[in-house]
């Protein structure tokens, strides 16, 4: 059974359409759940009935209660899901697909069908845990605690009552300044990659949506202790050929401005080894456990 964690259905579903010319066979398919029904049908022909489930149920899905009243909301999002899912499993059961089962022998354009360990990032939430007014409780430092650490760092001839002083401030102003690169990072990420989740993995990168992941925040960020491999099923966008880690970028003319936010998403990345010369930018469809 999957456990999806990433869903882009409407990726899937634009694979689907072009394997299948887009075409619907007569088709009629009844989703029950419970006190409701949600029922579609199509007269024209050309797909297959698996492919013509999705579409019609995604294009003419009526949903009646025995009142004649529509879902409620969240029982039209468990049918999106349950067909969704579907969509899925004939995705990866087509056998016109040639699936890449390697990272590092992918090309650009190239379908990946990989199953590694996976690191989340969302630099919204990063930002929001290290601003200076959410922390300040867990750093017991003050702006006179860092002019006096300074003060005394400088100094000198130091007697043994500075070394100690020097001692007691030194743990508390490290934290302060670690915390503070780290704010500054988070701020600038989420200027970057709003609404974005990186996932990080082995060999590549994939940069998604939001709300396209099923779990909430606090579910996603525990995965990164979780010791499960995760299945990535999507396709390589962009082979990383060099990461500038120290900004040494070649000289920007006027033609070359549209390179540079390329040029600070690498020195972002980059420094933080989420990104590494060819490593594969991948375009997500589904990542799940199994």
């Amino acid at each position: 059974m999957k456990d999806i964690i990433y869903f882009d259905q409407d990726g899937i579903n634009s694979i689907l359409a072009q394997l299948n010319a887009g075409y619907i066979e007569q088709h009629s398919t009844t989703l029950t759940t419970g006190q409701a029904n949600v029922v579609s049908h199509s007269d024209e022909a050309g797909t297959k009935a698996g492919v013509n489930a999705i579409f019609q149920a995604a294009v003419n899905m009526r949903a009646v209660d025995n009142a004649g009243e529509t879902l409620s909301e969240t029982s039209a999002d468990l049918m999106n899901k349950m067909i969704g899912d579907y969509a899925l499993d004939l995705l990866l059961d087509d056998e016109t697909l040639d699936w890449s089962h390697s990272i590092e022998s992918t090309s650009e354009g190239d379908l990946v069908d990989i199953t590694t360990n996976i690191t989340l990032l969302d630099f919204n939430v990063v930002a929001k845990l290290t601003d200076p007014d959410s922390v300040q409780a867990f750093i017991n430092s003050s702006s006179d605690d860092f002019k006096e650490y300074k003060k005394l760092k400088e100094k000198k001839d130091k007697k043994k009552e500075d070394v100690a002083r020097l001692k007691k401030l030194e743990s508390s102003v490290e934290l302060a300044d670690i915390w503070n690169e780290w704010s500054q990072y988070g701020r600038v990420g989420s200027i970057a990659f709003p609404n974005s989740i990186i996932t990080s993995f082995p060999g590549g990168i994939s940069f998604s949506d939001d709300n396209k992941f099923r779990l909430n925040k606090a579910q996603m960020f525990m995965l990164n202790q979780s010791k499960r491999k995760a299945r990535i099923i999507g396709q390589v966008t962009q082979i990383q050929e060099n990461v500038r880690y120290d900004g040494s970028f070649p000289a920007i003319d006027l033609s070359d401005y549209p390179l540079v936010p390329s040029y600070l998403f690498e020195i972002l990345l980059g420094g933080s080894a989420l990104l590494q010369t060819d490593d594969r930018i991948i375009k997500a469809l589904a990542i799940y456990f199994e």
